[in-house]
């Protein structure tokens, strides 16, 4: 089966996200029109007209999970990872992990046609994290179920030396932000010498099309993606600033 997993937060430790509902509601009626999937959404302090509100846009089957607030709060991605172990996927599911703030624009699950099991994103342009996590997936059997449980394991207890470094590197000591990326940005810059057995395949940014404002200028931004809407080349476009969610927010899809 195919199956796309999300984490919905329109409540986190800053308080709400007034377009939270919007731009996450367009993002799965995207993915709705393009993929034959399960959808599941795990859920923190999600209201029951807010949660309704997005399932709408999805007509194919939803699996719901409940994130309690002692598994979220100043922990957001160990909790998004982790909760991965508990689903029961079976030997051959294909899953992808995507944010809620993306476009999809064709059958995304196509790429599981090729011969790996994990993917991830690669930008377009140098950056300090190769890797945007954003998006990524695998498909489910013994090597991959291995690589999620040493990614949870690194998250909450370091001892891979190179992701140490790179976590050291840039400050980064918690649970909450970054922990995730960073893991997949080691992985890529170790991909010749993983701990674990895995194929990993680079599936890169026509994935997980993301334009940085704090590389460029909003309007530079705000023109390369707006040039890729209907362009089914880039599966997905990632509209991961502020203000380029206002975009997704007024598109008609």
């Amino acid at each position: 089966m195919n199956y796309v997993y999300i984490v919905c937060a329109a409540k986190d430790n800053n308080g709400w996200d007034e377009d939270f509902i919007l731009y996450s509601s367009k993002m799965i009626k995207s993915l709705d029109k393009y993929c034959n999937c399960t959808l599941i959404i795990n859920t923190f302090a999600i209201y029951a007209d807010v949660f309704n509100k997005l399932i709408v846009n999805f007509s194919k089957q939803i699996i719901h999970h409940k994130i309690l607030e002692e598994e979220w709060i100043n922990k957001r991605m160990f909790s998004k990872i982790n909760g991965l172990l508990k689903i029961d996927f079976k030997y051959g599911d294909n899953v992808f992990v995507l944010d809620t703030d993306l476009l999809v624009q064709d059958d995304i699950f196509k790429v599981f046609e090729r011969n790996f099991d994990v993917c991830y994103t690669t930008r377009y342009y140098k950056y300090y994290f190769p890797i945007n996590a954003g998006v990524w997936g695998f498909k489910y059997n013994e090597r991959s179920k291995k690589f999620l449980k040493f990614y949870v394991e690194q998250m909450l207890n370091p001892t891979w030396q190179p992701y140490i470094e790179f976590c050291k590197k840039f400050k980064h000591n918690s649970l909450d932000w970054w922990c995730d990326q960073d893991f997949l940005c080691t992985v890529y810059n170790n991909s010749g010498n993983l701990p674990v057995k895995c194929k990993i395949l680079d599936i890169g940014p026509k994935y997980n099309f993301c334009p940085g404002t704090d590389i460029n200028s909003f309007e530079v931004a705000k023109k390369q993606i707006i040039n890729q809407v209907n362009n089914k080349e880039y599966k997905i476009l990632h509209f991961k600033a502020k203000a380029l969610k206002k975009i997704l927010v007024n598109l008609d899809i």
